[in-house]
């Protein structure tokens, strides 16, 4: 197994710039889940309209019309009233016997509810959600500097190894414990560095806005 530097060598720190509850503000406008949860919600409010209307009394106007067919024999007389049949009547729906639609008003009113408390806790999960990945993005930055501060002063003191060696006063054991300092500084910056850039992902993901391209790399958001 040989590992492959060209990856890492790529990996840079891309911190937004972007506040909390900004972030938030686009996870509701982006999270395909929540908007599922919306959209239930919507649709669980008008089954409740459609079930309150079917509770209220109806009237409806009924009228109905005929013409009879002429007498051919007489050739095309001119249209005559006597072949014209209509009537007219109201027909009043009074909600006496409502227990069907009584019991489906009831459950269409326990599915909104439903619905509406299965979308807060939604929106409360994506909010706590994007407030620990921003919070692990934030701690990833500073741990990434922290890393930065050790490397440059590990780098001092190979430097200050190497002056010493010129005038002939270095140590072996003391350049060696440079050097060796110097490499795990590095190491430690460049698990900051992927620590980072998994935090910065996860912070998309939970916002909703980290898009995969067909070839399995990740779209970058400047």
């Amino acid at each position: 197994m040989v590992l492959a530097d060209a990856e890492l060598r790529e990996l840079k720190i891309h911190h937004p710039v972007m506040r909390v509850d900004d972030a938030i503000n686009v996870a509701l406008a982006a999270r395909l889940d929540y908007q599922n949860g919306r959209d239930q919600l919507a649709d669980s409010e008008r089954k409740v309209k459609l079930a309150a209307d079917a509770l209220r009394p109806g009237l409806d106007f009924v009228a109905n019309g005929s013409l009879a067919s002429p007498d051919r024999s007489r050739g095309f007389p001119l249209p005559e009233a006597a072949r014209y049949n209509w009537d007219a009547s109201l027909k009043l729906d009074l909600p006496l016997e409502r227990k069907r639609e009584r019991n489906s008003y009831r459950s269409a009113l326990i599915a909104q509810a439903r619905a509406k408390r299965t979308l807060e806790k939604s929106r409360d999960d994506i909010e706590l959600e994007v407030r620990d990945s921003w919070r692990a993005l934030e701690q990833a930055k500073r741990s990434y500097e922290i890393s930065e501060v050790g490397v440059e002063l590990a780098q001092r003191r190979v430097e200050e190894q190497e002056l010493l060696a010129e005038l002939g006063r270095a140590k072996a054991l003391d350049q060696i414990d440079a050097q060796n300092s110097l490499v795990s500084s590095k190491d430690q910056r460049t698990q900051a560095l992927v620590a980072h850039t998994i935090a910065r992902l996860q912070f998309w993901d939970n916002m909703g806005i980290l898009y995969i391209k067909d070839n399995g790399r990740w779209e970058e958001l400047e």
